[in-house]
């Protein structure tokens, strides 16, 4: 059965790369359609959207308006490119989870609805969009006779059925909605959320260390930089958690790891140990006081996930982690690749389609961890997938370390887990 996702794209241009990767994932093994229509944004939306299509052919279909038409006329254009036996309709930001994806056209298929609409009983979108949300509520209920139960959401599932109706209107400004209540009273719902709010994930944030300087004593250290809270708009939570918006320095992403490698408790790193006076006297570094970020069982579940990254199957390949090449003979390890997009000057400080940091952390062992090492590589003129350059040095590095601090080998081998369905 193939699923279409049709996607409205008004200045999306950070944020649509990464969703259409964050769906390809939650829905692999799954037929899939990803129809993005661009609403005549302003800024790089339509090369991101090409860069897309020629990424994933057969997956992503790419329509183009001539100018800005507004959503619910860029969702009727991708309608009419839809070819799944259902097609769900959600935005380009992240406000609406990905991960649910899969849940919502289930939902549709179990019950037999025509269409099923979300509802989240936390938004992170801006209180004006919000706003502008509750009034159409209540037009909706006076002007459609809508159920008031119903919330009319942008994330939805519409079956095929529903979808051919709706495309049999021909007059100008189509509104969605209202062309689905006029077809069917056959509707269901979902909640669906966020299993993190914001202000925990700021929380999380500040008890990882970002956005401050670790104090680690080497001179010109940089904090990075973390948007403060009061400054959020709607999108804000949907940029931060993919890792766009946000910067940290390679220290900082190797003390989340310690983090995690140290039962959920973050130690501040040093470098000094201690400071000899003139006089011969030694004084010890005060040691820093830890905090704990997260509880040992969840950060033990982190370190048991990040094990798959680095396993390989000799018998599928389909079963490999993308950094298997950092591997050691012997040894259980954690660890996780990276490849994020850096703002180009030339862009106006939009992300770049072709430049990128590659990174690599690892714990070492993580059945019993000693050490966490971090790797960053600036731009690599060979391998931008991080599991063919950041990952190899990290086998590297990791076979002169086990060495040198005569780590034991682990008891066994990590079990391999299932990474794709067949």
């Amino acid at each position: 059965m193939l699923i279409s996702v049709v996607i409205p794209v008004y200045n999306g241009a950070r944020t649509i790369g990464p969703l259409v990767g964050r769906l390809i994932e939650a829905l692999s093994g799954t037929a899939l359609q990803i129809v993005l229509v661009d609403d005549g944004s302003l800024d790089a939306s339509d090369d991101a959207c090409r860069a897309l299509s020629a990424r994933y052919p057969g997956v992503v279909t790419y329509v183009k308006l001539g100018r800005n038409f507004g959503e619910h006329n860029a969702v009727m254009a991708g309608l009419w490119h839809a070819r799944g036996e259902y097609a769900v309709v959600m935005d380009d930001d992240f406000q609406n989870p990905t991960e649910e994806v899969g849940r919502l056209v289930d939902h549709a298929i179990r019950r037999g609805y025509d269409i099923v609409y979300t509802h989240s009983p936390v938004k992170h979108h801006h209180w004006l969009r919000n706003l502008g949300s509750r009034l159409n509520d209540r037009v909706a209920n006076f002007m459609l006779d809508k159920p008031r139960h119903l919330y009319l959401s942008s994330f939805k599932c519409l079956s095929r059925f529903l979808v051919d109706q709706i495309l049999r209107y021909r007059g100008p400004y189509p509104y969605i909605d209202g062309l689905a209540l006029r077809c069917t009273r056959n509707i269901g719902t979902l909640e669906v959320a966020q299993k993190i709010g914001a202000d925990r994930y700021v929380d999380l944030l500040t008890k990882f260390g970002l956005g401050q300087k670790t104090g680690i004593g080497l001179p010109g250290e940089s904090p990075g930089s973390v948007p403060p809270r009061s400054t959020w708009s709607g999108s804000t939570f949907a940029n931060l958690p993919i890792g766009q918006g946000l910067s940290m320095t390679l220290v900082q992403m190797a003390d989340m790891y310690q983090a995690i490698a140290n039962d959920g408790l973050r130690v501040p790193p040093r470098i000094i140990k201690s400071v000899t006076k003139p006089d011969g006297t030694v004084v010890p570094t005060p040691k820093p006081d830890p905090t704990r970020v997260v509880s040992p069982q969840t950060a033990k579940t982190v370190r048991d996930m990040m094990r798959a990254v680095m396993q390989h199957d000799p018998k599928d390949y389909l079963q490999n982690g993308t950094g298997y090449p950092a591997a050691l003979a012997g040894y259980q390890l954690s660890g996780k690749t990276g490849t994020a997009q850096q703002p180009d000057p030339a862009l106006g400080g939009a992300y770049s389609q072709t430049k990128y940091w590659i990174t690599f952390a690892g714990i070492l062992p993580a059945d019993n961890p000693r050490l966490v090492v971090g790797i960053m590589l600036d731009n690599p003129t060979y391998g931008l997938q991080a599991g063919t350059s950041a990952a190899p040095l990290f086998h590297q590095f990791g076979t002169y370390l086990v060495q040198h601090f005569q780590i034991p080998m682990s008891a066994g081998p990590a079990p391999i887990v299932q990474l794709q369905l067949p």
